[in-house]
């Protein structure tokens, strides 16, 4: 008997060392904390909206300083690194997307949002063969989702920024498959309508093609398309119209008489 009391005078001992602030998981603590967590994380995207971008990166700092190991931590990380992709410091962004997308964080909407704008950190640099693998993950996890028709999107832009029209096309051709029509991602290329220098500029793919757009045969082409371009090369055409499609070109000048 004297044993038992001992030992419930030491486990009160101990329970009375755990600091009132400490995070149990799955305790009163821990849910406090969240809560003050996410007052913190509003308060930053209030400052956010108002312009105040330093003022709210430092809210959302606070959230990772004080509260280290809150589930808001993941969304305060993502919303920092896209910020930090917006003023272009690629490695500050990185940093903070991979933190995101780990196995750790429960939320699937995050982790897919963040593999995707590592992606998008590797095509803003220039480094398309990195962008080309992380895009890729993307399409393999992500099935489906927004994410994926992101990914696609940024595979066909970056193809087309090295010439290589085929394979932005056939990456375009996937797009807006499994989105809302009535969602942003819906104005991307469709390749199942007319692709033409207009629809391509709808697209973000260019801001200006005075001189118009032109196929050049590289990379192959699976799905039947209608393209109507300034140019293209014999063997983009022959492409095209292997797999069922036709490539419109404008009419030639007919030489006049001598």
């Amino acid at each position: 008997m004297k044993k038992l009391l001992c030992a419930a005078g030491l486990a009160l001992a101990l329970l009375g060392q755990v600091p009132a602030t400490a995070q149990i998981p799955g305790g009163a603590a821990s849910l406090v904390d969240d809560k003050k967590a996410k007052a913190l994380l509003d308060a930053g995207d209030a400052r956010f909206d108002a312009g105040e971008l330093s003022a709210a990166m430092d809210l959302y700092k606070a959230v990772l300083d004080r509260y280290p190991i809150s589930r808001w931590r993941f969304l305060a990380r993502l919303k920092m690194g896209k910020q930090f992709l917006k003023e272009k410091k690629f490695d500050l962004a990185l940093d903070q997307f991979r933190r995101v997308a780990v196995e750790e964080n429960k939320d699937v909407d995050q982790r897919g949002d963040a593999s995707l704008q590592v992606g998008i950190c590797f095509f803003e640099m220039g480094k398309f063969e990195e962008a080309f693998g992380e895009l890729r993950k993307v399409i393999k996890l992500y099935p489906g989702t927004a994410y994926s028709n992101d990914a696609y999107y940024y595979i066909g832009q970056a193809h087309f920024k090295m010439g290589r029209f085929a394979n932005a096309i056939e990456a375009f051709k996937n797009v807006g498959t499994s989105i809302d029509p009535s969602a942003q991602e819906a104005e991307k290329l469709d390749a199942g309508k007319l692709i033409d220098a207009a629809a391509m500029q709808a697209a973000g793919l260019f801001k200006n093609a005075s001189d118009g757009v032109r196929l050049l045969g590289k990379g192959e082409i699976k799905t039947k398309i209608e393209v109507k371009v300034a140019g293209a090369s014999a063997s983009a055409i022959a492409a095209v119209e292997k797999a069922g499609g036709k490539v419109e070109l404008p009419p030639q000048p007919v030489a006049e008489a001598a």
